[in-house]
Parts: C-alpha cells; sequence; structure tokens
C-alpha cells in the first residue's frame, strides 16, 4: 500500500489536482478500487493538506445487498475517521419515468447529486477530480493505472 500511496501523491502533485486547504469528495460504491481511493486519500490528507469526505449513492437496484454496501461504506468512512454523505435513489423508477436503461438512469442519479469536488474511481482505473471553482466545471485527470492492486491485510477491500 506505502508504493501506492507514494505514487498516487506524486501523480496528484504532478497534475496540481488537490489543493492545499481544499475539501475532497470520494465518491465511494463499497468495491474494491473505490475503498482503495478513499484509503489512499486518507493517508494523504496530512500531506496535502485537503479535508477529505466520501459520498456513497445507493441506487436501490439490489435491495438488501444495496442497503449494505452503503452500510459498509459507513463503516469504511469512520474507519477513516472521514465524513460520509449518503443519498438513495429509485433507479428503476427513475429508468422507467424517464424512458431510460437502468445503468443510464444510474448515471444520471449519480450526476445530479451535484457533489463537488469530487473524485470518482473509474474503468479502466484511473483518478479523475471534479472541482468546480465558482460554479465553473472542470476535471483533471491522471493517467490510467494499468494493473490492479490489492489492499493486503486491510479487511476493507470487497466486491
Amino acid at each position: 500500500m506505502a508504493l501506492l500511496v507514494v505514487r498516487a501523491k506524486a501523480t496528484i502533485e504532478k497534475y496540481n489536482m488537490i489543493g492545499a486547504g481544499s475539501s475532497v469528495l470520494a465518491a465511494v460504491s463499497g468495491g474494491a478500487d473505490s475503498v482503495a481511493l478513499a484509503h489512499v486519500l486518507s493517508r494523504l490528507t496530512p500531506a496535502l493538506d485537503f479535508r477529505l469526505q466520501l459520498a456513497h449513492l445507493n441506487h436501490g437496484i439490489r435491495g438488501d445487498e444495496s442497503d449494505a454496501d452503503a452500510a459498509f461504506v459507513e463503516e469504511v468512512a469512520s474507519g477513516l475517521g472521514a465524513s460520509i454523505i449518503t443519498e438513495e435513489v429509485d433507479a428503476r423508477a427513475l429508468a422507467e419515468a424517464e424512458r431510460r436503461s437502468l445503468e443510464d438512469a444510474c448515471r444520471q442519479a449519480r450526476r445530479r447529486q451535484g457533489w463537488a469536488p469530487a473524485i470518482v474511481p473509474a474503468f479502466p482505473p484511473c483518478l479523475a477530480i471534479l472541482s468546480p471553482p465558482a460554479g465553473s466545471a472542470q476535471c483533471r485527470s491522471a493517467p490510467p493505472v494499468r494493473r490492479s492492486l490489492a489492499l493486503p491485510g486491510s479487511g476493507q477491500a470487497r466486491r
């Protein structure tokens, strides 16, 4: 994990992705990639001088499993000492009402939250930071990570 933190810090500094004194909102699904991102960012908060918050949007499409993911993300936030924002949306109803696919309805629901600044893990895994200063949207992203990395012994990464 130490090497991952060092590389993430170097990339964030190289691309000037997080300014000192800023607030960063990391979108965390509860999957391995976003939980790893939360852990890395948590370890970088002292060195880069930013405030970390986590965000979780429960789409409600998997019933109890979706609720378990939300609870897990709350545990991750608590363990990291980070505050958390959680929201729920009925993605199936949104898809039906707007005649969208379920996948597109979930995507639209995330966009409508307006959470910013936000860091979102994407596929292929990369780091993107949305940081709209004074209402203008910007997206800065780092090059994709070429391999997957595990969190040995953390017990908090799952899919």
